[in-house]
């Protein structure tokens, strides 16, 4: 079946704050047209506006809220800090041989 155009309707979008619900009924009409009473029928458009990412639902930030919040997490990450901080470590101590001189401004 080919479809059929029923009219023409125009909406502005409004500017709506979140959890908000906007709905409105608009009538159909020819183009270029308004709408009016005598149209060939209604369209009813709602739209709700919500936040990509609530705080909420983030589980990240809740595991690490949570986590920080017990002895075994403050531990635990306290433990992760040195280790990254000794990869670090290693990795400068590995790479020396990229300088040459007394410091890193002297050129070899």
């Amino acid at each position: 079946k080919q479809d059929e155009f029923l009219g023409y309707a125009e909406f502005q979008i409004p500017h709506m704050d979140a959890e908000e619900r906007k709905v409105q009924e608009l009538h159909l009409g020819s183009s270029g047209s308004t709408g009016s009473t005598e149209s060939e029928g209604r369209v009813r458009i709602e739209l709700m506006w919500e936040p990509a990412c609530q705080r909420k639902s983030d589980t990240f930030v809740l595991f690490a809220s949570r986590g920080l919040n017990t002895v075994m997490g403050l531990r635990f990450f306290s433990i992760a800090n040195l280790a990254i901080a000794g990869l670090l470590l290693l990795v400068a101590q590995g790479s020396r041989w990229l300088c040459g001189g007394g410091s890193f401004a002297a050129r070899g």
